[in-house]
């Protein structure tokens, strides 16, 4: 009989081991699935704010390209109907309402009027050459972030989830087992408490606009650079003086392209704005978890 309830009384000791044991093993194991995430989300909270400030240089400089190219097609349609030939229909149409204020053609007015449209010009290639750099810059940003988001950022939430799951199981044992103190079943169970807040965490709200930066910034690069080509070449010497429709053409794509351009960079600017308030309540139970796993 002294036999038997020796042998019960070690499981008893080994039992209460075995489970002190598992609720340490538990709790360093939530320690280093947890640990790191803030650190990650401040770094994508940094990156989206560096977007943020380029994308929104390259609306500001896709509008500059806009506002110019429409000050620009206004003096050359003065330019135009200078040259036109007296009597021709689309001279009587197209010019009646700048015909007061054409310049004649040959004259110092006229001079002038080529060149500010040639600077308008060259300024509007300047500009959607900015805005097509910024986009660019914008794009390598979002799809780190993007990448962020659905690769380690989301293993990681996954991994101290999984890890705070282990802690709880481990905590409910100990309680029933009485193998741990009651300060340490409290700060045990404080832990999961705060570090489960990951499960109300909506992580695809942080790669849905990570990727809407990541696209948008990829439309006003490839839009902006367009631009900047057909805005070059309608603004070359050759082009200018022949003041044909192919000049006209292009003038008129610089325009539009310059207009998605600053759109598409405008989308991106507000991505990026609205991604740093979605990091921003992540980090907030990220903060709060690692905290707790401190003590």
């Amino acid at each position: 009989m002294r036999t038997a309830l020796s042998v019960f009384a070690l499981l008893g000791i080994m039992s209460s081991a075995q489970a002190a044991v598992d609720i340490e093993t538990a709790l360093n194991k939530a320690r280093a699935a947890c640990g790191g995430i803030s650190e990650e989300l401040n770094t994508m909270k940094t990156m989206a704010g560096v977007g943020t400030a380029v994308s929104a240089v390259g609306t500001v400089a896709g509008g500059v390209a806009l506002g110019t190219g429409i000050a620009k097609a206004k003096i050359d349609k003065k330019l135009e109907c200078a040259s036109c030939p007296p009597g021709e229909e689309f001279c009587v149409v197209a010019c009646v309402e700048v015909d007061n204020e054409a310049p004649e053609q040959g004259s110092n007015e006229y001079d002038e009027l080529a060149k500010k449209s040639e600077t308008l010009g060259n300024i509007r290639t300047g500009t959607l050459a900015a805005t097509t750099a910024t986009n660019i810059a914008g794009a390598a940003v979002g799809g780190v972030n993007m990448k962020k988001a659905r690769g380690s950022l989301t293993e990681q939430v996954s991994d101290c989830l999984a890890s705070v799951k282990e802690l709880s199981a481990a905590y409910g044992q100990a309680r029933i087992s009485r193998t741990a103190s009651e300060e340490d079943l409290g700060r045990i169970e404080t832990i999961v408490r705060v570090c489960d807040e990951w499960s109300t965490v909506d992580l695809s709200k942080i790669d849905n606009r990570a990727t809407g930066a990541f696209a948008s910034s990829v439309v006003g690069a490839a839009t902006g650079a367009a631009g900047t080509i057909t805005s070059a070449l309608s603004n070359t010497d050759e082009m200018r003086m022949a003041n044909n429709q192919k000049e006209k053409n292009l003038n008129t794509a610089s325009n539009v392209l310059a207009g998605t351009a600053t759109v598409a960079s405008g989308a991106a600017t507000i991505f990026n704005a609205t991604q740093i308030s979605v990091i921003k309540r992540a980090s907030t139970v990220a903060d709060a978890c690692e905290g707790a796993l401190k003590y």
